[in-house]
């Protein structure tokens, strides 16, 4: 939708409301040109709950135009007819037309000779069409040499009595203590109680335990 097509139709329009009923001078009128053609709304009534309520105009043009079968709204201005000046649309008619349809997020609003927004900045109280502006995030020009963290934005409080680098930590006095006490065999991982023999003692043990069996054998044989 091009801005100055929507600006020049709606104060055509509405001056010619303005011109031809001039008992409406006090109220508002809403232009929408959609899919189906343009589609004029002036402030209106209803009744609900026994209750006279009154229907902003932009809900009754959007009406007009759904009960054309219009869907699709491509642009929308109100205007007071009073002074012919553009004003911001009524909530009913935002949530309506978005209720209606989604797309009718797209729809250009209006608001000025030089100003417009989307109907979904105006719908989500947005000042612009990024839901994202005004959270921009300032990051430190030496962040790309730091390691990065899992859990960002912590920061380590060296000066802390409990705060101790890896590499400076001793293990406690009582392991060094227990080591120390220990036989060398023990902390080699040869828990063995026996202690070790020479080769002349084992030799002479091999020599004792051959002599015991060729005399069980000589036994054996003369008692058969």
């Amino acid at each position: 939708m091009d801005h100055s097509t929507l600006y020049n139709t709606a104060k055509e329009l509405t001056e010619k409301v303005k011109r031809e009923r001039p008992c409406y001078s006090g109220l508002e009128a809403a232009v929408i040109i959609s899919d189906k053609g343009v589609f004029l709304g002036v402030t209106g009534l209803n009744t609900a709950d026994g209750k006279i309520i009154d229907v902003p105009a932009d809900v009754a043009a959007f009406l007009n135009m759904k009960n054309s079968g219009g869907r699709t709204a491509l642009g929308l201005a109100v205007l007071k007819l009073e002074d012919i000046s553009f004003i911001r649309p009524s909530d009913e008619a935002l949530e309506l037309m978005f209720r209606t349809n989604t797309e009718n997020d797209g729809c250009l609003v209006c608001l000025g000779a030089d100003e417009d927004k989307l109907l979904s900045a105006l719908r989500l109280g947005t000042d612009s069409d990024s839901m994202m502006d005004g959270f921009g995030f300032d990051e430190d020009d030496t962040s790309a040499d730091t390691t990065a963290n899992v859990i960002s934005g912590v920061a380590v409080d060296k000066s802390s009595p409990f705060y101790e680098r890896s590499e400076t930590v001793a293990p406690p006095v009582e392991t060094l203590s227990d080591k120390a006490d220990k036989p060398e065999n023990v902390l080699s991982g040869n828990t063995s109680s026996e202690p070790e023999l020479t080769p002349e003692e084992l030799l002479k043990q091999a020599k004792k335990r051959k002599s015991v069996s060729k005399s069980n054998f000589l036994f054996r044989k003369k008692h058969k």
